[in-house]
This record gives structure tokens, C-alpha cells and sequence, in this order.
């Protein structure tokens, strides 16, 4: 029966059991038709978590035919700091792994795996991968960071998250009054995500690196997120440089603004620029961040097509701070309306509303369809263009 089911139909029924792996071994083993989407699923994604689990995924890799491991795509390593064995990957692995494309590491400690010679050499083997995810990965020092990044020949994808070293976050030896060169070394990359919740000067070591590398020119996506810019402004100077430096690269930008925004940040040479993620935070209280934002994209902002912001709304509602709530709307009603953004086409507003606990159901919904009503009528200007969209 099972033989007369399309492909697409056999892929939809396994995807259901994506997070249930001795399901799928179960359907690869009894049932041929089943087989090939069951091993993709299967093989797609490897987490090891463990020494043993380390051990027994070389074995795998030494066992399996090479038409099954060309199916992963993608290896996390969940580093045990007291059991260390990250550095314990044999350089096997990257001839068999041909088509690994994304490689993760949660935990990883340099002072048990970067110091061994062999671990970079390991990695600089995986010249298929180019996605490099680091989560609360600590480091000896910002060398070990950089020569890990830089390890990987194909790099184009770098997602980073509560990275640290040991000794000041900062890079005393560097100059931050100007933009430095950009030599040959380093990562050529396409999309950078970096979330900073510890010091902010991580944020400022890393982007000052990163200018002095191929990717200060490269960079199409741009993410920064969960980060406190709020040491003398330094953070969004150094900010402001690489946009500075990525120029017409730059296509999609996701940051938070704030009312310092204005002064220091300046998109004019982002004219590529074509759409804009902004962590909306507080901005809405009073609308100046907003205004902040049209002000410093004149020459570009014509270019933009797609803004979308996160919004949260309180219940019950306080008037006075509704009143301020109210200003703001207008005032990014009219900025987001003027010849600045003639090109833009779509305005989503992903709204969060958080409701006292002991309304009904019934209620709440009742409440938060009303809330969102009146959030579209304070975007009368967009609204009525027809691209505003609140979700």
C-alpha cells in the first residue's frame, strides 16, 4: 500500500516523527518504501552530548556506508566541561562527512580542546560546512575565538551567542578611532548573527575583528539581538562602523534602535538596504526612537520594502502611559508614510499581550482582538495603503 504513496506523501508522514529516532530506525528496517525519508530524517542532524556518545558516532561513521553519512547535514556538540571530549573528533570524519554543511557547539571550553594541535586541523578539513553556530562557548582568550572562526575555509554563515574569554573583553592593541584595513584572512561571510547578554564589549571585540577581515565587506544579513547597548554609546559606534564598511553588501538589518540612534547611526551607505527587523522595546512609549530611525535613512530607506517590529501591549491599560503609547503610533504612522519609505510594501507588528490571569478565556480573546483593533486604527496611514499586518 505504502508503495503507491508519492514521495512527497511518504516525507510528510516521517516528518512527524523528526524528534522520535528509534521510530524512525524502526520504519528504515521494516518497510523499503519508508526507508530513504526515514534515514534523511535520521541522519540529517547528529547530536552528540558524551564521550560515549562521541565513540559511538566514530564508530558509525566508520561502519555506515558512504551513501548514508552523505546525508548529514549537520553536527552539534554538546560539550561536558568536567568530561571534556570535543578535541577527541578524528580526522577521519571530515573525509567521510563530505556534505556536512552546519557545524554547532554548545559549551565548548578551549583549554580542553583548541590546545590540542590536531582539533584546527580537524575542522580546517570541513570544507563543505559554511554555518558556524558557538553557544556559551568560553575561551581562553579571543585568539582561540577568531582562530576557531577563521578554521573553517567556506565560512559564510557565523551565529554567536554568549561567547566570552578569559582576561578584558576588549582588544587593547586595537586602534578604534578608524576603520582599519581589510587584509586576506579571516571569514568571507554572508550572514552574522551575534546576541550578547554578559558585557557588551565582547559585541565591540568581535565586530572590531571582524573589520579587519574580508567579511568588513561581505556581510548581506546583519542580526543583533538581546544586547545592551548602553556604555557611552561605544557599542553603536563600533556599530556604526561596520555598517560604514559594509556599505552596499548590507540587505537586511535586524537591531534594536533607541533614541541615541539618531546621532550616531547612519545607514547613507547602505543603499541595498531592503528590509529591517526592529526589537521595538520600549520605543513605543514615547515614538522619538522611530522618528530616530526615518531620520537616518535618507538616500536609503527609498529601497526598503519590509519592516516588521515586536509590540507589547498591557492589560488593563494604563491611560496616562496609552496617551504616550498613542503619540508614538502617530508619530511612526507619519514617518513610515513620508517619501522615505515610497518603496516600502509590507509592515508586520508581531504583538504580545499580556493579560491579567484570572479573565476567562472568552474574555481574554475578547480583550486582545479589541487591543488589536485599536492598534490598526492608530496606524491610520498604513493601514489604510493596505500593508499593515499585526499578528
Amino acid at each position: 500500500m505504502l508503495l503507491s504513496l508519492s514521495p512527497k506523501v511518504i516525507d510528510r508522514i516521517i516528518s512527524f516523527l523528526s524528534d522520535d529516532p528509534p521510530s524512525l530506525r524502526h520504519c528504515a528496517l521494516t518497510c523499503r518504501a519508508l526507508r530513504p525519508a526515514s534515514q534523511r530524517a535520521l541522519f540529517h542532524d547528529i547530536h552528540i552530548v558524551s564521550a560515549s556518545g562521541m565513540d559511538s558516532f566514530i564508530q558509525h561513521v566508520e561502519s555506515h556506508m558512504q551513501e548514508v553519512l552523505d546525508l548529514v547535514r549537520g553536527l552539534t556538540i554538546v560539550e561536558d566541561r568536567t568530561h571534556p571530549f570535543g578535541y577527541l573528533m578524528p580526522s577521519q570524519i571530515v573525509l567521510r562527512l563530505a556534505r556536512l554543511e552546519s557545524l554547532t557547539f554548545v559549551n565548548l571550553a578551549s583549554n580542553t580542546s583548541l590546545h590540542i594541535p590536531a582539533f584546527l586541523t580537524t575542522l580546517s578539513g570541513f570544507t563543505s560546512v559554511t554555518k558556524l553556530s558557538l553557544f556559551a562557548c568560553k575561551f581562553d582568550s579571543f585568539r582561540d575565538f577568531s582562530d576557531l572562526a577563521s578554521a573553517l575555509p567556506h565560512l559564510s554563515s557565523l551565529f554567536v551567542e554568549n561567547v566570552e574569554w578569559q582576561g578584558s573583553p576588549l582588544r587593547s592593541t586595537e586602534n578604534r578611532c578608524n576603520l582599519p584595513p581589510v587584509p586576506s584572512r579571516g571569514p568571507h561571510l554572508n550572514t552574522l548573527v551575534l546576541s550578547i547578554d554578559s558585557d557588551p564589549r565582547y559585541f565591540d571585540a568581535i565586530v572590531t575583528w571582524l573589520l579587519e577581515t574580508p567579511s568588513a565587506k561581505s556581510i548581506a544579513r546583519l542580526r543583533v539581538q538581546s544586547f545592551n547597548f548602553s556604555i557611552e554609546g561605544e557599542e553603536l559606534l563600533i556599530l556604526g562602523r561596520l555598517l560604514h564598511s559594509l556599505g552596499g553588501s548590507l540587505t537586511h538589518l535586524e537591531m534594536p534602535f533607541f533614541d541615541s540612534s539618531e546621532t550616531i547611526l547612519t545607514f547613507s551607505d547602505n543603499v541595498n538596504l531592503t528590509s529591517l527587523y526592529v526589537n521595538a522595546g520600549d520605543i513605543w512609549f514615547g515614538g522619538s526612537a522611530w522618528l530616530s530611525v526615518a531620520g537616518v535613512m535618507p538616500g536609503v530607506a527609498s529601497c526598503i520594502q519590509s519592516l516588521e517590529a515586536e509590540y507589547s501591549i498591557e492589560y488593563p491599560v494604563n491611560m496616562q502611559e496609552e496617551a504616550k503609547r498613542h503619540a508614538g503610533r502617530a508619530a511612526v504612522d507619519i514617518a513610515l508614510n513620508g517619501e522615505n519609505f515610497r518603496n516600502l510594501k509590507r509592515v508586520d507588528l508581531r504583538v504580545s499581550v499580556f493579560i491579567r490571569p484570572y479573565e476567562t478565556d472568552l474574555e481574554r480573546e475578547e480583550i486582545r482582538d479589541a487591543l488589536l483593533q485599536a492598534l490598526r486604527r492608530g496606524f491610520t496611514r498604513l493601514h489604510s495603503r493596505g500593508i499593515l499586518f499585526v499578528r
